[in-house]
């Protein structure tokens, strides 16, 4: 398997903010503990892009339910245009909660709008206050996303999006939960997982890696996400 990359979140963190992205809302400059941020940033420098042109493709995905890849996803999205320079979309494929937030609270579209032909691409995409970051969803309705994924023009969309921008970031639904993270895997140049430590099952994370690779994916690497830190954090800064 790839590289590991932990994510730590700092000591005694709040249970609301987990120490990952800024505030709610579309804008806010992004704050988050400087080792995840590190981390995140070494995720960035090294996912190249398996097309000849266009953007660089990554999507984030849990394990299972409840492992926050979708807050760790708007992280990484607002991390790649301030720290990086690159024009960014942050794409969610389903209901996410934390793309969720960035979307319009009402009337936004997307891909299965386009498939429709009630609205071009871009009116699907959404300008953010963070410089550099585009949001859109392939579609708000989970029950709608296989079918969406599954036309033929799905992949001439994707492409598009490719030539527009240097970073594509899809927030992803758990692979545990449906198979569309699994499709998704064969869009995008790799997968990152994002396991909660002392929660997810092992089993769970080798299955998720199994099938993204089972289906001609690629695993970029594995996040450990809230993993507590049990020595006060002066202690790691003497060695």
């Amino acid at each position: 398997m790839t590289k590991i990359y932990e994510a730590l979140e700092s000591a005694g963190q709040g249970r609301q903010g987990g120490g990952l992205g800024g505030g709610g809302g579309i804008g806010g400059a992004v704050r988050m503990p400087k080792p995840l941020e590190n981390k995140l940033l070494g995720v960035a420098r090294r996912i190249e892009p398996s097309a000849a042109v266009g953007a660089s493709a990554v999507q984030f995905v849990s394990a299972q339910n409840g492992d926050d890849s979708s807050r760790i996803a708007v992280s990484f999205a607002k991390l790649v245009p301030t720290r990086l320079g690159k024009q960014t979309l942050l794409l969610a494929a389903g209901p996410r909660a934390a793309t969720g937030k960035l979307l319009p609270a009402s009337g936004a579209k997307g891909w299965d709008s386009i498939l429709t032909g009630d609205c071009s691409l871009d009116d699907t995409l959404y300008k953010t206050d963070v410089p550099g970051l585009t949001v859109a969803q392939v579609s708000a309705n989970a029950g709608a996303l296989p079918t969406v994924l599954a036309s033929p023009k799905a992949a001439e969309i994707f492409e598009s999006l490719r030539q527009r921008f240097q970073m594509i970031v899809v927030d992803a639904p758990p692979a545990g939960a449906s198979w569309d993270a699994v499709v998704l895997s064969n869009l995008v140049d790799g997968a990152v997982i994002v396991v909660e430590a002392g929660r997810t099952r092992w089993q769970a994370v080798q299955s998720a890696i199994s099938d993204i690779e089972g289906q001609s994916g690629r695993v970029f690497g594995v996040i450990l996400n809230k993993q507590k830190h049990y020595i006060p954090q002066w202690v790691y800064r003497l060695i």
